[in-house]
């Protein structure tokens, strides 16, 4: 990973693959965590690789929620969630029945208590002072593509009746908030960006009545507490079109204010398309480093896979990034 990172480094900012904040909010066999010494020290070797390129990098803060399994979980637990229903059509990388490492469909949820959900969001406060031991540049905290935060925000979804149930946009936004709280106390909100998927139907995400209601009330609560940036996945794995309308789009820019980033289906003109409507300031693409011509002068990585993005000089981003018209520079 370190190697990697160094060499993507001089494309601009980099944003960590989705890192679990504790073992409970693990998914997937052998993806990275931020809740021990030990990959504090293993991170700080990348920060130090990506700093050595005057690169930036953001770590993605996740809680993955029902879509786990057992043998990924603290004593074999029951994943929690805001339902018990088990996400259909969904696949997490654990151990199977035969003990050998497969894809397999995820263990049957929990609600979790209140205690459990503050417990979480401890989780969060915790990687983020681990995350500014490793010195990383900031954090993004991974609402979207049907993870723990996801799993509040649908009000379809959500089964809970209590102050973070489904009854109202602010019991549905309860959780992520303060986690964003939590996290911004210890980096500072200037550091801190919330990744979101609204319309999304990626692990068994349902269609949602409540979608606009929900989220634009999000942007305007992160707005108040100074979120550096909102970044929309605009199309998920399993949409074969995006699916966030540009109406949406443009409620969420003016209730959010600050800067916005769109990934997801893209390419450069459509990128460019979008910046001429003023839907949005970053823009992605998912593809790999090694195979494509660099557009642009930032780069959003996640795992093997690279966004580059685009930016328009207006935006607010964290302190000593220059920009210029259409791009990233440090």
């Amino acid at each position: 990973m370190r190697s990697t990172t160094w060499q993507r480094a001089s494309a601009g900012l980099i944003i960590s693959e989705a890192t679990q904040v504790s073992n409970q909010g693990q998914g997937y066999l052998w993806t990275p965590g931020i809740f021990t010494p030990e990959q504090v020290e293993g991170w700080k070797k990348v920060t130090e690789a990506v700093h050595s390129r005057d690169g930036k990098i953001f770590l993605q803060m996740w809680h993955v929620g029902r879509i786990s399994h057992t043998s990924l979980q603290p004593n074999g637990e029951a994943p929690l969630s805001s339902t018990d229903k088990i996400p259909q059509n969904s696949y997490v990388f654990a151990i199977d029945e035969t003990g050998k490492p497969a894809n397999v469909p995820p263990s049957k949820p929990r609600t979790a208590t209140v205690d459990e959900l503050k417990q979480i969001v401890a989780d969060f406060e915790r990687a983020a002072h681990n995350a500014k031991q490793a010195e990383f540049d900031g954090a993004e905290i991974h609402g979207a593509n049907g993870y723990l935060f996801d799993q509040f925000l649908n009000s379809v979804v959500n089964e809970r009746t209590d102050e973070y149930g489904n009854q109202s946009k602010e019991s549905r936004s309860r959780l992520i908030l303060e986690a964003f709280e939590a996290v911004a106390g210890v980096l500072g909100a200037d550091r801190v960006g919330v990744r979101i998927a609204p319309y999304g139907s990626f692990n068994d995400m349902k269609p949602d009545p409540k979608v606009e209601e929900t989220f634009l009330y999000l942007a305007q609560e992160l707005r108040k507490r100074g979120a550096v940036y909102i970044h929309v996945v605009r199309r998920s794995q399993l949409d074969k079109a995006p699916v966030v309308p540009e109406q949406f789009l443009t409620k969420l820019r003016k209730g959010f204010g600050g800067t916005i980033i769109l990934t997801g289906g893209l390419t450069k003109n459509i990128a460019e398309q979008l910046l001429q409507h003023d839907l949005a300031d970053l823009f992605g693409s998912a593809r790999s480093l090694s195979r494509t011509r660099i557009w642009w002068n930032a780069s959003r990585t996640i795992g093997h896979s690279t966004h580059w993005i685009l930016r328009r000089s207006t935006a607010a981003m964290p302190e000593g990034i220059q920009t210029t018209q259409h791009t990233i520079r440090w």
